[in-house]
């Protein structure tokens, strides 16, 4: 039983190196957008040039997708568990934002922000059972402060590549995705 427990206690961290990754990535995901609209060659090769509303919708689609998308994750995670629920949302936004490399025009990104909503929204709900299954209840304060410090280094890292246009920030992210 000592042995089990030791295993467990190796494991449960590099859980939460994986789920600060994890979050890392996602935040990238979630700015992507925010660090083009300011890029005039994204805006001009979209049309989206004086184009507020439109800009807008980029961010607001995503965010309500997202919403949804938490709301929906408990379900998902019934049926197929955590760690597949939180994979599921992985190769869904991960193969948005590989497509939105390629991404001609407006409606295109808008449906590649609508993937990468539904893919975002079913990681975090996930990510908290995992911790909540983990870790003993005084540790899992520690535990999400952990993770969750992957939002502060993905905000650091957010506009590091960004002046590099929209094929290179959507497919550089897109393949460290994957990766992980």
């Amino acid at each position: 039983m000592f042995k089990s427990i030791v295993e467990q206690n190796k494991y449960r961290y590099l859980l939460i190196i994986s789920l600060c990754l994890i979050w890392i990535v996602v935040y990238l995901m979630r700015v992507n957008i925010s660090a083009l609209l300011v890029d005039e060659r994204f805006l001009h090769d979209l049309g989206l040039q004086g184009q507020a509303a439109q800009q807008g919708l980029l961010m607001t689609i995503f965010l309500i997708v997202y919403s949804i998308s938490n709301m929906a994750a408990i379900p998902v995670s019934n049926r197929l568990g955590p760690r597949r629920s939180i994979l599921l949302g992985m190769v869904i936004a991960g193969l948005a934002l590989l497509s939105g490399g390629w991404a001609a025009s407006f409606t295109a990104i808008l449906i590649i922000r609508v993937f990468l909503g539904v893919g975002n929204g079913l990681k975090f709900p996930n990510m908290s059972i995992l911790v909540k299954r983990w870790f003993p209840p005084n540790e899992r304060g520690i535990a999400n402060s952990l993770y969750g410090v992957g939002g502060c280094i993905g905000m650091v890292i957010a506009f590091i590549g960004f002046s590099a246009g929209q094929s290179v920030c959507f497919c550089s992210r897109g393949s460290l995705y994957r990766c992980i």
